[in-house]
This record gives C-alpha cells, sequence and structure tokens, in this order.
C-alpha cells in the first residue's frame, strides 16, 4: 500500500469497505509471528485485521470467494467433472439398459398376445366350418354358410337380407301393404 511513488490515493473510501471483505484479507492480514504453533486456531489460513469488529471469531475458517473466471465456468456448465458423474453416467447407463430390457419384454409379450388372437380367429374359423347346419334354423343356417364362404374366399353376394349376425340376434320387422 505503500508504493504510490508520490502519489496520494485517490480511492480511501473504497478501502474502508473493501479491506473489510474476505477477498482481502490474505493480502493485507498481519504477519505472522514464528513463536506460535503450527496447530493453533489463529494459523496462516485464517487471518485477522488486528480485532476488527467484523472479522470473524477465533476457529471460524474464513472462505475465499470463488473468482470471476470460476463462476463464469459454473455458470455456462464448464466447471470441472466431480468425482460423481463417473457413476451418475454408469447409473444413467443401467437406466438405460433396463428400459431397453422392458421394450422387448413388452414387444415379445405383444407379440405372443397377437399370436393368441390370431389363434383364437382361427379356432372360432374352424368351429363354423365344422359346424353341423341340420341343427340351426334356415336363417342361421344361411348366415353360417355365407360366413363359411367368406373364410373360404368366396364372395358371392346371394341374397341382400342374410344378416351379418344371426337371426335371434336381430329383429327387422316386415310390413306387407
Amino acid at each position: 500500500m505503500n508504493d504510490n511513488n508520490g502519489k496520494t490515493f485517490k480511492f480511501e473510501h473504497a478501502w474502508r469497505v473493501l479491506q473489510v471483505c474476505p477477498k482481502w484479507y490474505q493480502q493485507y492480514e498481519a504477519p505472522v509471528s514464528f513463536s506460535r504453533p503450527i496447530s493453533s486456531p489463529q494459523s496462516h489460513d485464517s487471518p485477522t485485521l488486528g480485532g476488527s469488529a467484523s472479522s470473524p471469531s477465533d476457529g471460524e475458517p474464513l472462505q475465499r470467494p470463488e473468482g470471476r473466471d470460476k463462476q463464469k465456468a459454473k455458470r455456462s456448465g464448464k466447471a470441472k467433472v466431480s468425482k460423481l458423474d463417473p457413476m451418475m453416467t454408469q447409473c444413467l447407463q443401467e437406466m438405460i439398459e433396463q428400459g431397453r430390457e422392458q421394450a422387448s419384454r413388452r414387444a415379445k409379450r405383444d407379440e405372443l398376445q397377437h399370436k393368441a388372437v390370431e389363434s383364437e380367429i382361427t379356432r372360432n374359423q374352424y368351429d363354423l366350418l365344422a359346424a353341423d347346419l341340420s341343427k340351426f334354423s334356415p336363417r342361421k343356417q344361411r348366415w353360417i354358410k355365407q360366413k363359411q364362404d367368406e373364410i373360404m374366399g368366396y364372395s358371392q353376394n346371394s341374397s341382400s337380407d342374410v344378416p351379418d349376425t344371426p337371426a335371434e340376434e336381430v329383429y327387422r320387422p316386415h310390413f306387407d301393404f
């Protein structure tokens, strides 16, 4: 502070405020005597300003604030990689793998369900093809015959009054005038 080269210091008012800030403690602290033991709470790492009321209490270490570049790096995400990053990456990879396994299990389950539905449809078609028509009413016989033709691939439009469902399920009133 005495290196002014004969000029007066113009910012004395600013220095009074800044000298109690943590960033300036280490630069302008009182010299440490060599007679103090290293293990004392007032070591070189925790400087004081000659009994100032704003200084931290004894035994409490003073943390220096982060510099401008370090704060910018933290804000932009370019901070140093922490020790947890490899563990987080491993956990993320495990979660991705579990998701893939679940998707493959779901695909297999869906495929099995699709096959079961196809099997049920095929079984119903075989039942219709093997049905004994003599047990049914004439109207139901026509419906079963139409379904058998559809199953076998025949597309005959023999009659428009044949319903898509059995006769017992559909009631169509008939009026003659």
